[in-house]
């Protein structure tokens, strides 16, 4: 019987595919329980030269590049385990970490999620500074609505495959955050429990550094054109639920687009519209000591982008374990 399956998605990540397969092979779990899916999103490096060393443990599917939200949609579809586990091609797991996630499962009937810390480490596996959330034993749909519930990456996530049907397929228009779609409407139909515990290593390097982006004007309009889908996505669910957005979710996801916004005007010389958008973004903020920090912050962002990263990279590593 097969109790989990692990879908790893890839995109021209071949030189680290062997090390996430490798890592799921050495799960302190029942082998014969397990069932490993890698989905191939039309790379075009040696990805399926090396998934075929493989081909006797795993089930390979290849497609045409579709984004994120593609590549895991082929695999959920494949997926016969009672839960799916997410891996990134780039990242990789420590041994416990299938049987402590299965064991909460077990432990909990209403979860459709159960999520772990990843431990940051560089294109060479050596550990780097890492943010972690403080997060209580779980999250219900009220802590949704507050905005107080946070969330790992892709790689920290595994669904019970029953608490996500009705969520799929993840709309494909999300080349990109397609985990974000996953864990926020999942929480519309289960709980989400928390293990705080490092059981994995997200790996950083030059292609899929989020704060890399923050200096690149396309990339900054990607993020915010799946940001807006995001929300749009989010607004139908609430909308059939005959629920407002709530307003937690609301402001961090306004937030986020602004702060793109800000940076993507201010690199291409569009002074007027950058200073709007951090008015607009600081105007999002609550009188206080924290909207002094932010506007102080935001100042920074608006006179030197490159500068703002440095000093946020500082502060996320003053913030880490």
């Amino acid at each position: 019987m097969i109790k989990v399956s692990v879908v790893i998605n890839n995109y021209n990540y071949g030189r680290y595919l062997p090390r996430a397969v490798e890592s799921v092979l050495a799960q302190d779990f029942p082998a014969h329980q397990m069932e490993i899916i890698i989905v191939d999103d039309g790379s075009t490096d040696d990805s399926a030269e090396r998934a075929t060393a493989y081909k006797d443990r795993v089930i390979f599917h290849r497609q045409e590049n579709r984004g994120q939200a593609g590549a895991l949609n082929a695999g959920l579809a494949l997926a016969r385990g009672a839960y799916v586990a997410l891996l990134d091609a780039d990242d990789e797991w420590l041994p416990q970490k299938l049987r402590k996630v299965i064991a909460r499962f077990e432990a909990n009937a209403k979860a459709g999620l159960v999520q772990h810390w990843m431990r940051t480490v560089d294109a060479e596996g050596r550990p780097l500074p890492t943010y972690v959330e403080h997060w209580p034993a779980r999250y219900s749909l009220d802590d949704l609505r507050s905005g107080r519930a946070r969330f790992t990456g892709t790689s920290g996530l595994t669904f019970r495959n029953d608490a996500i049907k009705s969520i799929l397929p993840i709309p494909e228009d999300l080349r990109f955050c397609a985990d974000e779609y996953l864990y926020t409407h999942a929480l519309f139909e289960a709980e989400a429990e928390n293990i705080p515990e490092m059981l994995g290593l997200r790996r950083v390097h030059g292609s899929n550094s989020y704060a890399g982006t923050l200096l690149k004007p396309e990339a900054l309009e990607s993020r915010i054109q799946v940001r807006r889908a995001l929300d749009a996505h989010l607004d139908a669910r609430c909308g059939s639920l005959s629920m407002n957005v709530p307003e937690g979710l609301r402001l961090s996801s306004q937030r986020e687009r602004l702060l793109c916004e800000l940076f993507r005007h201010r690199l291409l010389g569009g002074w007027g519209a950058a200073w709007r958008a951090r008015r607009a973004l600081m105007d999002s903020y609550p009188a206080g000591r924290r909207r002094l920090f932010k506007g102080a912050a935001l100042f920074v962002a608006f006179a030197s982008p490159a500068l703002y990263q440095v000093l946020h990279s500082a502060y996320q590593k003053a913030r880490s374990v």
